[in-house]
């Protein structure tokens, strides 16, 4: 028993001192380290002025795939955060909010200060052009969605009554081939059964 004791202290001991080892290797290690010219194949780097609320990107390349990806015609989509907090947020409980006037009343006044904002960011920022909104979330967080001038981006961060303005990630939908021997069809009426809805009639 004691020499089962011994061995398992020992054991401890060795895997302590290995942790204390390889973290100390770690830490001393002063060959790692980025090179703006990218020479012997290290990272590259470019720095770029970011206030904690604008977006970080790490080349030209990045930047170029962003707007590549996300700008079409100079707009993106973007969640404009309001700094009032959501129903949720509020504290109203989920179970039966549909039923709680208190909670509706508030929800109400929420979208009634994202209408106002979309008015001041149609006046003061678009110069009169409406805002395209797409839709607004008032339960769960206090947001507008819209399609925004991305060089308008940073005015409507910075208005009275906004908490952020976050780009919204997109998707596309796969694009099949058309082809009669489409493999997505190839066991479709099976799976469905319309092949006997059809026999029927």
């Amino acid at each position: 028993m004691k020499r089962n004791s011994f061995t398992r202290r020992l054991m401890s001991l060795v895997l302590s001192l290995v942790m204390v080892i390889s973290l100390a290797n770690g830490l001393s290690a002063k060959n790692v380290r980025a090179e703006e010219d990218g020479v012997n194949g290290r990272v590259t780097w470019e720095k770029v002025e970011n206030n904690g609320k604008g977006l970080l990107f790490q080349s030209k390349d990045s930047l170029k795939a962003f707007e590549d990806n996300y700008v079409h015609e100079g707009m993106v989509r973007a969640s404009i955060i309001l700094e009032a907090p959501s129903t949720m947020a509020k504290g109203y409980k989920v179970d039966h909010i549909a039923s709680n006037s208190e909670a509706k009343n508030y929800r109400v006044s929420l979208k009634e200060q994202q209408d106002a904002v979309a008015a001041k960011i149609s006046a003061d920022i678009l110069g009169g052009e409406k805002l395209d909104v797409v839709w607004n979330i008032t339960l769960a967080g206090n947001i507008i969605s819209a399609n925004v001038p991305y060089d308008k981006i940073e005015s409507i961060r910075n208005m009275i009554g906004v908490r952020d303005v976050v780009i919204e990630t997109q998707y596309e939908p796969a694009v099949v081939s058309k082809d009669s021997n489409d493999p997505n069809m190839a066991t479709g009426n099976e799976m469905v059964g319309s092949n006997y809805v059809w026999a029927s009639g």
